[in-house]
């Protein structure tokens, strides 16, 4: 539930509490992210869409949704530090080290160290397989 004591801003005019949003509304059509607003003392980044009341004839007037998309963005900006250093991790381990898909057994990754001990390169473009690394004993 939400407490709307909480949240000044609901049933307020926008111009009251962000009025440097105001030159982007009217040019907007699609969703646009605004980032490094002030608000509150901090710095926050917000998501805006412009709905047209009427969409049969020329908009009238329009719904503006305004949502903080703050803490996504934190949230995206350290999974994507926590993926390169992973990467990192692989990239530099001192071991040959493959990953492939358990169904089809596809090379999803390997590690320079994998592609030089198997003569593999995933990077030409080919479907490379597991499978691609044993010979037919028969």
């Amino acid at each position: 539930m939400f407490n709307l004591e909480e949240r000044p801003e609901i049933g307020h005019s926008i111009e009251q509490h962000f009025p440097e949003i105001m030159a982007v509304i009217k040019t907007i059509s699609a969703p646009v992210s605004l980032n490094s607003l002030e608000h509150n003392g901090g710095k926050k980044t917000f998501e805006l869409r412009k709905i047209p009341t009427n969409q049969k004839k020329e908009a009238e007037g329009y719904t503006l949704y305004v949502t903080d998309i703050s803490e996504r963005i934190n949230i995206e900006n350290s999974l994507r530090e926590s993926e390169e250093k992973y990467r990192q991790l692989l990239d530099n381990a001192s071991f040959p080290l493959m990953i492939c898909d358990l169904q089809t057994g596809s090379v999803i990754y390997q590690n320079k160290l994998a592609a030089t001990l198997f003569k593999s390169n995933t990077s030409n473009g080919h479907e490379y397989t597991i499978a691609n690394l044993f010979c037919d004993p028969t």
